[in-house]
């Protein structure tokens, strides 16, 4: 009777049907135009390299963008010599999209915290991950923000 109990149970579960809506965010029908990309280069470089297969697309949608990024990393705590002991890092990205002409405005924020670290070189590699993930989430916004306009 246990057994009979959790199969149903297993195969309740598993027979849901349950799938992520936006699973598959790489095959849409549209091309994306860079017209303008202004901030922070570091950050602009990783989000044109996120988008690069939208890019070299041949599909006839066409969105144009103007992106305008700014990244700040500043002192959150310090301690009681004055040394800083956490930093805010935030990355705010102002998103312009034409098509068809009808213009849509769209801000997308990021921040995180971090503890500061002796050793410059690991902290600066975790920073350069941070920024990556940034831009990663960046990409992933804006796909998602195109695909409700479609």
């Amino acid at each position: 009777m246990k057994n009979i109990f959790w199969i149903t149970i297993l195969f309740f579960i598993t027979s849901c049907g349950y799938t992520a809506l936006y699973k598959d965010n790489k095959n849409h029908d549209f091309k994306i135009a860079i017209i303008n990309i202004t901030g922070d280069q570091s950050i602009n470089n990783l989000i044109n390299l996120e988008l690069k297969n939208y890019l070299d697309s041949e599909n006839n949608s066409k969105f144009l963008l103007d992106i305008n990024t700014f990244y700040e990393k500043k002192v959150s705590t310090k301690d009681a010599t004055g040394k800083p002991e956490e930093f805010q890092l935030s990355l705010i990205t102002n998103l312009n999209i034409s098509n068809n002409e009808k213009n849509f405005k769209s801000i997308f924020k990021e921040s995180l915290k971090i503890k500061n670290s002796s050793d410059k070189f690991e902290l600066n590699n975790y920073e350069n991950s941070i920024k990556e993930n940034f831009a990663r989430s960046t990409k992933e916004k804006i796909i998602l923000k195109l695909v409700s306009l479609q």
